[in-house]
C-alpha cells in the first residue's frame, strides 16, 4: 500500500499526484510485488488506525507511507516503509530540494524504494529509464496537472475536467514533442471523452490508436498505451490484437487492475472460458479497494448474470451499489431474472440520486414498459428524446428507439412507431456493418427483437443465429422469453430449440465453475 499526505500549499497538490503516481507505477511493474492500485487508497483515512489494522484493511504486508511539505519554493519528502505485521520500520529517508528538482527527487525515491524491495530485479531498469526520460521540468508540470484533472474526471465525469486534462497534455507536448507519457495521456483522455458519444466514428478510434502507436514508438514499455490501444481493438472486434495488447500490458505491469479486469471480461465474452476469466477477475479484485472496487464488482455481477447465477450476481451488484450508489448490472440482473418491480425500484433510486441523467430515464422507461405502465413509460421516453434533442446527435438515442416504437404500437400509432423502428434498424445495422464489438451481442439481439415484433420471423432467426455464434452474452438467454417483442415466437419449436441450446450451454459452463468461489 502506498499513501502520501501533504502539508503546505494545496494548490500544488498536482505535484504530489505526479510523485505518488510515478512511484506506484514503477513498483507495480516489478514482478513478485502485489501493489494496491491508486484509486483504492484515495479517500482512505488512516488516522486513528494502527499500522496492523491498515495492513489488514488492504491485505498488505508492507506500507509505503510519505509526507510531502511544500513551502515557498522548496519541497521536502519524508518517506518510510513499514512492516504492518510487526510495525517495524524497514527503511526511511528524507529528500529535500527546490521545487524544480522534483524530477530528480522522484527518481531518487523510486530508485531507493525499489532497491530496498527488489534489489536484484532487472525489471527496475526499464521503468527507471522511463522516469529519467523526462527532459523538461515545464513539460512535466503540465503533464502532472493533466494527470490530476484526468483523475478528477474519473469521479466527476465533468467535461471541463477531461478537456482541461487534454489541454495540459498538449501544452506538455508543445514543450517536449517526445514526451511519450503525455501522448498516452491524450489517448486515454480522448477515449474517456469521445468514445461513447462517437461510437460509430472510425476517425475517433483511428486517432486514439495512432496516438498509442506514436507513444510506443518512443517508449515500448508504456503499459497504459497497450491497454488503451487494446480497448480500441476490442471496439473494432479485433480480438486477437485486443488480447495480445492486454497480455503485453500485464507482462509490463502484473498489478494493472484495469487490464486484469478487461482480460477477464475478454475470456468470458469472447472465448466463453469462464474459468480462466474468473482467475483474472479474482486477481483484479485482489488489487482493488475503495472506489475502484466498484468496477470489479460490476464485472463480477455481469459474469454471474451471464451464467444465470442470479443470487451471486445480485450480491456483487449490491456491493457495487454500496460503493458508488448505482449499479447498471444490478438493474439488468433484476430485468433478466424477471424481477421487473425490483428493477423499477432500482431505477427510481437512481433517478433520486442522479436526477435528470439519461441512464435513469432509460431504466425507468424500460422497466415501467415491462410492467405495462405504458403512460409512465411514455413520459420517460419523451424526456429521453428531449434530452437528446438538447445535447445534439447521440448514438445512444437509437439504442432506445425500437422500445419506444413498441410502446407507440400499443397505442395504435403505427406511422410514428415505424419511424422509430426504422431509425433503430438503421443504427443497429450500421454497427453490424462496422463490426463494432457491441454489435456482436446487443445489436444482434435487438435486431432480432424488432424483426420478431414486426412479423419477419425469418430475419429474426437470422439474427438469433448470429447471437448463437457470438455466445449469447449479457444474460439474454434468461430474458428472451420474458421480452414482449418476442411474444409472437414463443410457441415456435425452432425458437425454443435455439433458446434451450443457449441455456444448456450456460448450464454446462456453470457446472465447470461450481468448484470456484470467492
Amino acid at each position: 500500500m502506498l499513501r502520501f499526505d501533504t502539508i503546505g500549499v494545496h494548490d500544488q497538490s498536482f505535484l504530489i499526484e505526479g510523485l505518488e503516481t510515478g512511484i506506484r507505477d514503477h513498483l507495480s511493474k516489478i514482478s513478485g510485488l502485489r501493489v494496491i492500485s491508486r484509486r483504492s487508497v484515495e479517500g482512505y483515512d488512516p488516522n486513528h488506525k494502527s499500522i496492523k489494522r491498515i495492513g489488514a484493511d488492504f491485505n498488505a504486508k508492507l506500507l509505503l507511507m510519505g509526507e510531502v511539505q511544500i513551502m515557498n519554493n522548496s519541497i521536502k519528502v519524508n518517506c518510510e516503509i513499514i512492516n504492518s505485521l510487526n510495525e517495524a520500520e524497514i527503511w526511511a529517508n528524507t529528500f529535500i530540494g527546490p521545487i524544480d528538482s522534483i524530477i530528480k527527487i522522484k527518481y531518487s525515491l523510486i530508485k531507493e524504494i525499489s532497491d530496498v524491495l527488489q534489489p536484484d530485479n532487472s525489471d527496475n531498469r526499464n521503468t527507471l529509464r522511463q522516469e529519467m526520460n523526462v527532459r523538461s521540468l515545464d513539460a512535466y508540470l503540465f503533464y502532472v496537472k493533466g494527470l490530476e484533472r484526468q483523475q478528477r474526471y474519473e469521479k466527476t465525469l465533468a467535461d471541463e475536467d477531461i478537456n482541461s486534462a487534454i489541454e495540459h497534455y498538449l501544452r506538455a507536448l508543445e514543450i517536449d514533442p517526445l514526451f511519450a507519457k503525455a501522448i498516452v495521456g491524450i489517448a486515454k483522455a480522448s477515449w474517456d471523452r469521445d468514445f461513447d458519444s462517437h461510437f460509430y466514428e472510425k476517425s475517433v478510434l483511428d486517432s486514439i490508436i495512432s496516438l498509442c502507436n506514436r507513444a510506443l514508438s518512443l517508449d515500448p514499455y508504456l503499459d497504459e498505451a497497450y491497454y488503451i490501444r487494446s480497448r480500441c481493438y476490442l471496439a473494432e472486434s479485433r480480438f486477437v490484437e485486443h488480447k495480445n495488447d492486454l497480455l503485453r500490458a500485464l507482462e509490463l505491469n502484473p498489478n494493472f487492475a484495469e487490464a486484469l479486469r478487461l482480460i477477464g471480461e475478454y475470456y468470458f465474452r469472447v472465448e466463453g472460458d469462464y474459468n480462466v476469466s474468473f482467475e483474472y477477475l479474482r486477481k483484479a479484485l485482489d488489487r482493488s479497494h475503495g472506489f475502484e472496487l466498484a468496477e470489479i464488482m460490476n464485472q463480477f455481477c455481469w459474469f454471474y448474470l451471464e451464467l444465470g447465477m442470479f443470487n451471486r450476481a445480485i450480491e456483487f451488484g449490491q456491493e457495487e451499489k454500496r460503493i458508488r450508489r448505482w449499479s447498471t448490472s444490478l438493474f439488468w440482473t433484476y430485468m433478466h431474472q424477471g424481477s421487473f418491480e425490483n428493477a423499477y425500484n432500482e431505477a427510481i433510486e437512481y433517478e433520486r440520486n442522479f436526477p435528470g441523467e439519461i441512464q435513469g430515464f432509460w431504466h425507468l422507461a424500460i422497466s415501467s414498459l415491462y410492467l405495462e405502465k405504458y403512460e409512465e413509460s411514455k413520459g420517460y421516453f419523451i424526456r429521453l428524446l428531449a434530452l437528446f434533442s438538447q445535447s445534439g446527435p447521440d448514438h445512444r438515442l437509437n439504442r432506445y428507439r425500437h422500445r419506444y416504437g413498441y410502446l407507440l404500437r400499443q397505442e395504435g400509432l403505427i406511422k410514428d412507431s415505424q419511424f422509430h423502428f426504422d431509425e433503430s434498424v438503421k443504427f443497429l445495422q450500421e454497427g453490424d456493418n462496422l463490426n463494432r464489438s457491441r454489435a456482436r451481442d446487443n445489436n444482434a439481439y435487438n435486431l432480432a427483437a424488432i424483426a420478431a415484433f414486426l412479423g419477419d420471423h425469418d430475419k429474426a432467426y437470422e439474427w438469433l443465429g448470429k447471437l448463437t455464434d457470438f455466445g449469447w452474452h449479457w444474460g439474454y438467454p434468461f430474458h428472451i422469453r420474458r421480452d414482449p417483442m418476442f411474444r409472437s415466437m414463443l410457441e415456435e419449436k425452432k425458437f425454443n430449440d435455439i433458446v434451450e441450446e443457449a441455456l444448456n450451454d450456460k448450464a454446462q459452463k456453470r457446472m465447470k465453475l461450481m468448484t470456484k468461489s470467492i
